[in-house]
């Protein structure tokens, strides 16, 4: 099992996120959020086990936040889940161990 943390994208990095060939999960939130810090919390295990297969990031949403605003975030926390550059899934909330397991196995096939 890899790490449980989320790796904190930059702008600078958003480029070359959508330009990654790879699978990307991306945790959106929101500063001084409970239910952000709940999401966190609650993705540990999950990430532990995808930690091989997909990359997981943290963005704090601002005004002027180029990434969320190509990927239409509506709010936080907002996990959606990016291969090939294309958001192909979504979890509006705190995301259940489950539906982020579902999700991520739906996208990797």
């Amino acid at each position: 099992m890899g790490s449980q943390h989320l790796a904190v994208l930059l702008p600078s990095d958003y480029a070359a996120v959508l330009n990654d060939p790879g699978t990307h999960a991306i945790l959106f939130t929101h500063p001084q959020c409970g239910v952000c810090e709940y999401a966190r919390c609650e993705l540990r295990p999950v990430i532990a086990e995808y930690a091989d297969r997909v990359r997981f990031w943290e963005v704090t949403l601002r005004e002027d936040c180029p990434l969320a605003q190509r990927l239409e975030v509506s709010c936080a926390p907002m996990l959606i889940v990016v291969r090939d550059g294309v958001r192909r899934a979504h979890f509006l909330g705190q995301p259940p161990v489950y539906y982020a397991r579902r999700c991520l196995e739906a996208v990797l096939k």
